[in-house]
């Protein structure tokens, strides 16, 4: 959620025309309040995260080595939220193909 508060409170920087300005990429137990299963329980933080998304404020990234490890099935996660192969290996290209800064 604090992320999610930071990210918004960044938008006035940001171009509405650049998508994933923010890119967040998910490779930990946070990965659990985005199932949605979980909905009822973080509709909060999940409908903040799409809004954001879809603002083009957040570029949401789901790290899928570790939803097997924690057997998230990919039909488990909201649609907005994209999934990539191996987290490290995203946020590396990020930081070398796309200019991203790491937070």
């Amino acid at each position: 959620e604090a992320v999610l508060n930071r990210a918004d409170k960044l938008k006035e920087q940001f171009n509405a025309q650049d998508k994933g300005r923010i890119a967040l990429v998910l490779h930990g137990d946070e990965l659990d309040l985005f199932r949605k299963k979980n909905y009822s329980k973080f509709m909060q933080i999940v409908d903040r995260a799409r809004q954001l998304d879809s603002q083009n404020l957040v570029d949401i990234k789901a790290c899928q080595t570790t939803m097997r490890f924690m057997q998230i099935e990919q039909s488990e996660l909201p649609d907005f939220i994209e999934q990539v192969p191996l987290a490290p290996v995203e946020i590396e290209r990020l930081e070398k193909e796309k200019g991203y800064t790491r937070l």
